[in-house]
């Protein structure tokens, strides 16, 4: 039956490289060191049936911004809690570095 709420739980294959939550429909992958693994997220009706996918995950070291002949915009760092509101004046490739939850409404 259709609109029947869901339930996730989700699991990562190798706590030492990545660590995941759920809450509600929205995952929260942590990676806590470089390395590889796989986050399977099951979904479970109020009936009891559950269906299942598996998400691998690879968690590369941070590049130094200048390693790629990238650098930071004076007064553009993301400070606690807070995003970064720069707006360029000028058209061209900018890249923004920072912690990503993926989410989606249910």
């Amino acid at each position: 039956m259709r609109g029947r709420p869901l339930s996730y739980s989700a699991e990562s294959s190798d706590a030492s490289v990545l660590t995941v939550a759920m809450s509600g429909p929205v995952l929260t992958i942590d990676p806590l060191t470089e390395g590889t693994a796989t986050v399977s997220i099951r979904a479970t009706d109020p009936g009891g049936n559950s269906a299942t996918i598996t998400i691998p995950v690879t968690v590369n070291a941070p590049a130094h911004p200048d390693e790629f002949g990238w650098t930071t915009i004076s007064g553009t760092e993301r400070g606690e809690n807070s995003l970064c509101t720069y707006t360029p004046v000028e058209s061209g490739l900018y890249r923004m570095v920072g912690d990503v939850t993926l989410g989606r409404d249910a």
